[in-house]
This record gives structure tokens, sequence and C-alpha cells, in this order.
């Protein structure tokens, strides 16, 4: 039974280690940006934003807010309110907050308020990521976006703030919830829309998009389609972003000369990290990963049945807690799905692969998930920084049906 918590683990140690802060160039910091309206995709801004979105991933335990301190000193902003960076539960999200006084092109005055959610460094949370609920949100990140959006508006209120502008990012966990929170922000007659800048990445599925919702065009999730967290919650679940999605360059996309884009994204990768990227980003992952959701969906066709076995076993598994082998089987059973249907065609090496034995599981168990590495920000980093503007982007119409 220690071997499946095991499991779980390096899993869930893939993914986090993974989003690991990483040395990347700088931006400059523009106020223009700021100026412009937040619905019109603004390519510098996103650059800033993965660098901001990293800088906010908790440190060591010893110094878990040493990164977003100094982007902040960087960048000119003052006065941070800092919020669980050095406490992990099941129900924590690390938040720092800060603003800085901008002067407009026109001479006014205004006043721009950070807000970077924290989507690195953190164990228990692991609960709440898998707390899928059975609401329009995601309950797990809706929860945690709530209390994102109790600070922001207690922030802005102690300090007086009228007409606030705001700049909100976050990858993976923190991605997720920043959806939420710039969604919620825009629904507030305080704030307009046009001033909230949101840009997200590796962002988790958030919404039921069959929902009476409105369109949140003030919000930018950039999404790697050959990782394999941005499609779940399953997509046959109903659930998709608020706001733009934008996929990186992928070879599955018409109308990019691909062979180009790559080129530049390895020499990026290179010159940033000292090394090649570990995958191309190429049609083996993108439909690898896509098959594996497929996969999912079919043993797990509703969230319903999701909440009611899956979440239960895994939640458990997270917090440490003995499984049954029955349990245990049951989470094999699920893997060894979407791992038949991630392998589809002659691939050299299986983005995930699981094997058991129905009768004795512990002794045969064996995970591994190379396709996870899609997951790290340093690709996503240098694809964007690889790219002169959005137009590889806005232009990525996937010829695979997603």
């Amino acid at each position: 039974m220690k071997r499946c918590i095991a499991l779980l683990t390096v899993i869930l140690l893939t993914l986090s280690s993974a989003a690991a802060y990483s040395a990347a160039p700088s931006v400059s910091f523009d106020s223009a940006w700021f100026e412009n309206d937040a619905r019109v995709y603004q390519h510098p801004l996103c650059q800033a934003s993965i660098l901001l979105a990293q800088a906010a991933f908790r440190g060591s335990d010893a110094h878990p807010d040493r990164e977003i301190r100094a982007f902040f000193s960087a960048y000119g902003f003052s006065d941070p309110v800092l919020e669980e960076f050095d406490v992990k539960t099941t129900e924590t999200i690390g938040t720092a907050i800060a603003h800085q006084t901008l002067t407009a092109s026109d001479g006014a005055l205004f006043t721009l308020v950070v807000v970077a959610v924290s989507g690195g460094n953190y164990g228990p949370e692991w609960v709440s990521n898998f707390d899928v609920g059975e609401s329009m949100e995601h309950r797990g990140f809706a929860q945690a976006a709530e209390k994102a959006l109790q600070r922001v508006n207690a922030y802005v209120d102690e300090r007086g703030i009228k007409n606030p502008r705001f700049w909100i990012t976050g990858y993976s966990r923190s991605a997720a919830v920043s959806n939420i929170l710039a969604a919620h922000l825009s629904d507030d007659g305080r704030f307009n829309a046009r001033h909230i800048y949101c840009y997200t990445f590796a962002t988790p599925r958030t919404v039921i998009t069959s929902a009476d919702t409105p369109a949140y065009d003030h919000i930018f999730n950039i999404v790697n389609f050959a990782d394999l967290v941005p499609h779940v919650p399953l997509e046959a679940w109903g659930y998709s972003w608020y706001g733009n999605t934008l996929y990186l360059p992928s070879s599955l996309s018409q109308g990019l000369d691909y062979p180009a884009l790559t080129n530049a994204y390895t020499q990026t990768y290179q010159d940033m990290y000292g090394d090649p990227p570990p995958y191309d980003d190429d049609d083996y992952f993108a439909m690898t990963a896509h098959q594996a959701a497929w996969g999912l969906s079919i043993l797990v066709p509703d969230v319903q049945r999701y909440s009611a076995v899956y979440q239960p076993i895994i939640s458990r598994a997270i917090l440490g807690e003995e499984l049954s082998y029955a349990e245990i089987t049951i989470l094999l059973m699920a893997l060894k799905n979407a791992q038949n249907a991630a392998v589809i065609g002659s691939f050299p090496t299986p983005p995930l692969t699981a094997s058991y034995d129905p009768e004795n599981p512990l002794a045969s168990l064996s995970f591994s998930a190379p396709a996870l590495e899609n997951h790290m920000p340093q690709i996503y980093t240098a694809w964007l920084f690889s790219l002169t503007d959005e137009t590889a982007l806005t232009q990525n119409e996937l010829l695979l049906t997603k």
C-alpha cells in the first residue's frame, strides 16, 4: 500500500519539481502596457507575466518569498502583502500583492495592483487540485480564488485605492486560481475589465462552458497542447477556461512554419538553460496527451463518477493514508486505460505507462510519464521568448479535433 502512495507522490513531485524557478531573460517594465485595453493581447506583457508567475513560486522553506520580493523590487512595486507563503495545508493558496502609482501618457495618475498567485513548492494543496466538485467551477480552484479575491479587496480597500488596475498571473494550479479570480474581479461592478490584465500559463480547466457565462476577453490562457495538465478536468466533462486560450506552436497547427518556429525555440531554450529541450514538441506528445485524456473519459465518463469513486481515494493517498488493494487497483485501472488510449501508432517512447497484476498490484506496480516534462515552465518560457509577437499563438488552429 505504501508503494501506491509512493507512486502518487512521484507523480506529484514530478509536476511540482518541474515547476522550479529557473533563470530567464528580463523584460523591461513598461507602464504603457497598462494604458492599453486589457482585452487586447500584448506579447511583452505576456513575457513579463510568465517571469512574474515563476517568481511567485514558493522558494525553499527557509526563504519561500525571496524571488517574488526581488521581482517586486526590480519592477518598482511597493507595500507587498504576502499570505500563506510559509504554510501548506489542503486549503492554502499563496498570494503576493503589491502596487505602484504610474503616470499615463496624458499625465494622469493611476494605481496598478499586482497579484501573483503561488504555483510551486506546495504539498497538501494537491488535495484541492483534485477536488473538482460538481458545480459550474472547479471547486478546489474556486475556493482558492475566493480567498485570493477577499485578499485583493482588502488590499484595495485598506489603502483607499480608487479605480485600480490589476495585473494578475499564475502558473499551473495558480493559473487556474488566477483565471477564476480575474473573472470574478470583472464581475464586481467596482472594477473595469478593460483594466484587469490577466495572463495564465499551463492552466488546468476551470469552468463548465455549457453554463450561462459571459466572455472574459481580458483573460489570456497560454497552454501547451502536449502538456497533460491543461487537459484536466476533462473536456469530456464539459470543462474549459474563462477568457481566451492560446496554444503554443505545434506541428498539429495549420498556417504555421513549424520547422522555423521550433528551430528558434530550440535555440532559445539552449541559450536560456544550457541544454536542449527535453523533447521535441511534435504531434507525438500532442496527440498522446489528447488521447490519454480521452482514455480517462471512457473509464470516468462524468464528474459525478469521479467525485464519488476516484477523488476520495486520490485525496487519501496524497495525505499518506493507507489504501486497500481494491482502491489501488481502481487507480491503476484508470492509469492503464489512459496509457492504452495514449499509445496509438508506433511511438518510440510511451508518454504514459502503468503496469500491474490485479491479484497482487503492489508487487508489480510501475509508472512512468515522460510527457509530464511538457509541463515544465522552461518550455513555456522558451517558446514565448522565441516568438516576436502573438502571431504563432493566435493563428494556432489545431488540425486535431479536440
